[in-house]
């Protein structure tokens, strides 16, 4: 019951439907399992999870066409944290049922659907999907790492920790 799933996505239309990036969900007359990660039908980013019995949404940042878009959907047990950009946007304390019957689709949704639904109009790419909880710096790593690959100006992870000292005393800093 703890996961991580992220992706780069480039959404190029489908305004006014629900596209899915990625989808691992089981619904029927009296239960929703698993989790979706949807360009909404509104054109937003929103992070689906199913507690048995109704879908649990948490919204993000607005879609913006045609540009690449780091997304992240963690869930450590008790609580769902939605990631966009190496940024957390929302958090939602929620049960979570699992789908354990349906496969996962990406680019794809209704999961219970032979032919499924929901297509994904864009481009996707590097999803993967944790059976561990990531923590905020590793998102937020993954996605400067995408963004700025090896071959740039270092960039800072973890800001070094103020401190205080005497005047002419000697101080030092660390930071990754």
């Amino acid at each position: 019951t703890n996961f991580t799933v992220e992706s780069w996505a480039k959404v190029t239309g489908g305004e006014g439907t629900y596209r899915a990036l990625v989808s691992a969900r089981d619904e029927g007359n009296v239960f929703e399992k698993g989790f979706i990660i949807y360009a909404t039908s509104g054109n937003i980013w929103s992070f689906w999870v199913g507690d048995g019995t109704t879908w649990q949404t948490l919204n993000g940042p607005p879609v913006v066409l045609d540009q690449w878009t780091h997304l992240a959907a963690v869930y450590d047990g008790q609580t769902k944290y939605f990631y966009v950009n190496g940024a957390l946007v929302g958090s939602q304390t929620i049960g979570y049922v699992p789908n354990d019957l349906r496969p996962i689709r990406i680019g794809a949704g209704k999961n219970e659907s032979v032919a499924g639904d929901y297509w994904f109009y864009g481009t996707i790419d590097e999803v993967a999907i944790y059976n561990t909880v990531l923590p905020a710096e590793r998102v937020e790593y993954h996605y400067l790492l995408g963004k700025y690959s090896d071959i740039t100006a270092p960039f800072i992870v973890q800001q070094p920790v103020s401190q205080t000292v005497l005047v002419g005393s000697p101080v030092a800093f660390n930071a990754t």
